[in-house]
């Protein structure tokens, strides 16, 4: 699969005593939407800046459609739609003045500023004055800026951050549409992971500036699966876990059981071990991780 946003060890620092970046490689596929997940802090919006030449770097190896951002700067960000940080908005203009302020600099018609209102879902407030909009609707509208120009790159920093829940269900559901019915990629910075798990089909993790996991989203599951177990009720969990020693890893939490596995067989194992063992086994849950907690074990790692 080709990539659209290539860094080769990407560093940043903003001064001798401050480095924020280290030796990042970003690879974000062409058509996906790529989760780039961290605290904050972590690095990720200064990662996205250089990548939209808001921050520069001497040795940055940055490459944008195959071409180096520092060359390319002007031809690169034609093709690129971003929202960074808070959207830029006029609240005393209607959403549709807003569109059409900016279609002035891309000489836009105003068929095109009515398109992208009915893409984000604000034609009925098209008219309304954005100071009267909500959070998630001032969302949808900047969103509807980084659109205008036809992008086929859209990088989003934090996009549903201080939403309600509803907000962030329309962000999600407007991002997913975007990829799947208007082909654009998407690189989504956030810190609600189990959100950007919902949407993403590739992820990045970083933290304190270094790229701890990148990978398609079925490789993070795999992961997740290596720090899966199971929890079992049984009648003794002691002599349980003294019975399962020589073949599994098992904890007491309680006067619960948990035991490591790696596969389907091993459950069944488990479950035929302690039977024979003269065990009751009264429940056997599967345990998986969510992105959090796997994201809190990679970062501990």
């Amino acid at each position: 699969m080709s990539t659209i946003i290539k860094t080769t060890n990407l560093d940043y620092a903003f001064s001798s005593k401050e480095q924020v970046l280290f030796d990042v490689n970003l690879e974000v596929p062409t058509g996906s939407i790529y989760g780039f997940l961290g605290p904050n802090g972590a690095g990720k919006t200064t990662t996205l800046k250089l990548l939209l030449g808001l921050l520069q770097t001497r040795n940055s190896n940055i490459k944008i459609f195959d071409k180096g951002i520092n060359d390319n700067r002007i031809a690169i960000l034609k093709k690129i739609g971003s929202l960074i940080e808070q959207p830029s908005l006029y609240h005393h203009l209607s959403g549709y003045e807003n569109l059409e302020v900016f279609a002035l600099s891309y000489n836009i018609s105003p068929t095109r500023i009515k398109e992208v209102l009915g893409i984000v879902g604000l034609s009925g407030a098209a008219d309304k004055k954005v100071r009267a909009y909500s959070l998630g609707m001032k969302q949808r509208l900047a969103i509807a800026l980084a659109l205008l120009h036809d992008p086929e790159l859209l990088i989003l920093d934090e996009p549903t951050n201080g939403l309600d829940p509803n907000g962030i269900i329309e962000i999600r559901e407007l991002l997913k549409h975007l990829n799947q019915k208007h082909h654009k990629t998407i690189l989504i910075s956030s810190h609600l992971l189990s959100e950007v798990e919902k949407i993403a089909s590739d992820v990045g993790i970083i933290h304190n500036g270094k790229l701890l996991f990148q990978g398609s989203l079925i490789e993070l599951q795999h992961l997740q699966s290596n720090h899966s177990f199971i929890e079992a009720r049984v009648n003794s969990a002691q002599a349980a876990k003294d019975l399962l020693a020589t073949r599994f890893k098992a904890t007491l939490v309680g006067d619960t059981l948990r035991i490591a596995f790696k596969n389907d067989q091993q459950i069944a194992e488990i479950n035929q071990t302690l039977a024979l063992g003269g065990i009751m086994v009264y429940q056997l849950r599967l345990v998986n991780h969510d992105l959090e907690e796997l994201f809190m074990k990679t970062i501990a790692e």
